[in-house]
């Protein structure tokens, strides 16, 4: 007797170098293309900044700059991240569990002020 492995094996048959390409590619590349724009956006402040602190001839001045536009940068990432997150639990996450099952909005009425 033939088990289920055998038979989704031979039914799938010539795909699986496909799937398994796609696997190999597909599933680095979406993870790739998410830290590349983190890194690029990082890179771009990261040397605007830079270039801000190498442009000053005080010393202090340029370290400032260099702490300053740091914190700018963590922070600005620090929003980045939670935005996404955010948008993933919304939108990705609870999609699987809500349903739209249940009672009709209907808002209070707007309370009536007497001049």
């Amino acid at each position: 007797m033939e088990s289920a492995c055998d038979e989704m094996a031979r039914a799938v048959g010539p795909a699986v170098p496909g799937i398994a390409v796609d696997l190999l590619l597909g599933a680095p590349e979406g993870v790739l293309a998410g830290r590349g724009a983190f890194a690029l956006a990082h890179a771009g402040l990261s040397l605007a900044f830079n270039t801000l602190a190498a442009t000053t001839d005080q010393a202090i001045v340029g370290v400032l700059l260099l702490l300053l536009g740091n914190l700018v940068v963590i922070m600005l990432e620090g929003l980045v991240v939670t935005v996404q997150t955010t948008r993933l639990i919304l939108f990705e996450f609870f999609i699987r569990f809500l349903q739209g099952s249940g009672r009709v909005f209907r808002p209070l009425a707007a309370p009536r002020f007497e001049l």
